[in-house]
């Protein structure tokens, strides 16, 4: 198995936030060695006190106590108060469609009434994918706009995460599609999906300052044991860019005995790949939701259920943003991208919310303003061809409208990089920086980073070199026409630089459209990946996962016949969120780069039931390169869905 980093990328919700005063940090970061946790004291009746001094709290980091050097009562009220931000996401597939027509109309009310100046809101909605349908703005009328007008729920049974497709292949089994059929997909994989999208727009929310509120509309939803690690994932990027979930139970009078707040007292222990919070939620009269109290209690968020009183229950979620308490202190030293777990303590008689954990964050662009960050500056635009062999690939996928998420895959030849003895051990490390070049010139996106080895034998060490070393970062950006450059430096005079033109088509969210093809040779049951998904998700990664298999982006197009080459893509058609959805063809041929030749060839369907409610809607396929020739080829992937427009994406590889 070859090595793989998973590295992080920008964020994108929090462009749209206005400039604000400086606040203080809500995210550890490395350099400055500095854990900001925010505590939501009430008295019985559900009121903010606010008259508390620092000597009234306690903070425990791992189960050992620390020093509170900083303390402030944050409010959003007098001059120059930074505003509260609030999303309200609607998790559609779990409305029916009385509850959707009740909840959306409790929403325009609120907004209605609370949006303003001191009151930033924005609006996302989940129906298999996520769609932001409005970012932050005081505008009350705008937002009550958008929430009754995006309507885009659908049945449980669109809601399983997976469409379903039909397929038939060339006559000499040239290439096999992604079989998925919907009612083979367990609510399992509905749970993982939505999960991944409250993490995703956790994560665009990280620059935003300050404590950030996500009111989150659904119906109870269970939590399968094999979806744990997906919830510590979610519930870890909520922490680590300061947003507290409060989840509203949106069936209404369900039971007199559920809790509608959750104790946040409790102990709890955690570190990477472990849940921070009690992997067993809150128990409540069911076992349907889960989920919901999973969230809000790893979050500092509580469950507000068991009445029908929607206005009431997000003013009194709003009131909770008028004022909480900002408690800092230097952590131990740990690891990049290690997460830890959280308690917070108050000794006078109330009730009292805080985070359960929190998680180191490496910064995108590491190396800013080192003297390596210019040397490999200098590589990348001077003329000095490189000498360490590398790969790239730039597969492209849309985040939403005017912003591509752009997947940067490299292969390195490992056995070039050069190692010494330190400490015992024995120490690599390479310095990686990457730039996306406009037509004048100008930079458009970058990133920095250095990796780390470290092998304790020299049989671990040659068993590194005996495979490609893959690194993986994702940017985003805005579509256009770029030069990407990349750069890699492993000591002295060693580096390697590539180049490729990427062109990332206009899509403003209305039209149909097709993203880049992304090759892969690697896959795996993204039930089993634990770990590895809870870092991307921190490190701002969106992993690419098709019908439970998370697929690798490869960072070469050079493939062997007994490889198992996949292409993963996404497709986005608006008509998915009408109330008769279309279904998509998708048509795959398989071309001699030289001659044209047509030597593969299939074509599969996506039906209406798999497109419903899905802004976005992946696929993969998988070529089989047995009856092929060594040669270059170009796979031509063309997809149509019902009002007869079509888009066609290609990606070249050689087969050796």
């Amino acid at each position: 198995m070859k090595t793989i980093l998973c590295l992080g990328g920008l964020l994108v919700l929090a462009s749209a936030v206005p400039a604000q005063q400086d606040r203080p940090a809500t995210v550890i970061k490395t350099e400055t060695r500095v854990v900001q946790v925010d505590a939501v004291v009430t008295d019985k009746n559900g009121n903010p006190v606010s008259d508390l001094a620092a000597k009234d709290f306690h903070v425990w980091d791992d189960n050992k106590e620390q020093t509170i050097q900083s303390f402030s009562l944050e409010t959003h009220t007098g001059k120059g108060a930074a505003p509260a931000y609030t999303v309200l996401l609607f998790n559609n597939p779990m409305l029916d469609s009385p509850s959707e027509t009740r909840v959306r109309e409790a929403a325009a009310r609120f907004v209605a009434a609370n949006a303003g100046p001191g009151d930033l809101m924005a609006i996302a909605e989940y129906g298999n994918s996520l769609v932001v349908t409005q970012n932050f703005t005081p505008d009350a009328q705008r937002l009550q706009q958008v929430v009754s007008g995006a309507q885009l729920a659908g049945s449980m049974t669109d809601a399983i995460g997976v469409p379903g497709s039909t397929s038939t292949g060339s006559a000499n089994g040239g290439f096999v599609f992604g079989v998925s059929n919907v009612g083979d997909i367990s609510s399992r994989e509905a749970q993982r999906r939505f999960l991944l999208a409250v993490a995703s727009l956790a994560g665009s929310l990280s620059n935003v300052p300050g404590r950030k509120t996500m009111v989150l509309f659904s119906a109870g939803m269970p939590l399968d044991s094999t979806v744990t690690g997906a919830m510590t994932s979610a519930v870890n990027v909520c922490n680590r860019s300061n947003v507290s979930v409060y989840p509203l139970e949106t069936t209404g009078l369900v039971s007199a005995s559920a809790p509608a707040v959750i104790d946040k007292g409790a102990a709890r222990s955690g570190t990477r790949g472990q849940s921070a919070y009690n992997t067993d939620p809150t128990p409540t009269s069911s076992t349907t939701d889960q989920i919901l109290h999973g969230l809000a209690k790893g979050t500092g968020g509580y469950v507000n259920q068991n009445t029908n009183d929607l206005s009431g229950m997000m003013a009194k979620v709003l009131k909770e943003e008028s004022g909480y308490y900002l408690l800092g202190y230097t952590p131990p030293e740990s690891p990049d991208g290690s997460c830890h777990a959280l308690r917070v303590k108050v000794d006078r008689g109330a009730d009292l919310r805080a985070r359960g954990s929190y998680c180191n964050t490496k910064a995108t662009d590491l190396l800013a303003g080192k003297p390596i960050e210019r040397d490999l500056e200098n590589r990348v635009t001077g003329d000095k061809a490189g000498n360490l062999a590398a790969s790239m690939q730039l597969p492209f996928f849309y985040s939403e409208p005017g912003v591509a998420r752009l997947n940067v895959a490299i292969d390195i030849s490992s056995d070039t990089l050069k190692f010494e003895k330190v400490k015992g051990k024995l120490h690599g490390e390479a310095n990686v920086l990457g730039i996306a070049y406009t037509s004048d010139g100008a930079a458009a996106a970058r990133f920095s980073d250095t990796v780390h080895f470290d092998f304790a034998s020299q049989k671990e060490l040659d068993a590194f070199h005996a495979h490609p070393l893959h690194y993986e970062k994702q940017l985003s950006i805005a579509p256009g026409k770029y030069t990407f450059k990349v750069v890699f430096s492993a000591g002295a005079e060693s580096f390697g630089k590539m180049e490729a033109p990427l062109q990332i088509d206009p899509y403003d969210g209305k039209e149909f459209m097709v993203s880049g093809l992304a090759l892969s040779k690697e896959m795996h049951p993204a039930s089993e990946l634990g770990t590895a998904v809870d870092e991307e998700l921190l490190e701002g990664r969106t992993p690419l996962v098709f019908h439970g298999l998370r697929v690798v982006p490869s960072g070469t197009n050079r493939f062997q016949k007994t490889d198992p080459v996949a292409i993963y893509l996404e497709i986005y058609d608006p008509l998915a969120a009408t109330p008769q959805p279309p279904a998509l063809q998708i048509m795959l041929s398989v071309l001699d780069k030289k001659t044209g030749e047509q030597k593969l060839t299939g074509a599969a369907k996506i039906d209406a039931t798999g497109v419903a409610g899905n802004r976005s809607v992946p696929y993969g396929l998988r070529l089989k390169l047995d009856s092929l020739s060594s040669a270059w080829y170009t796979a031509e992937v063309k997809v149509l869905d019902a009002a007869g427009k079509t888009m066609t994406r290609t990606a070249d590889f050689e087969v050796r």
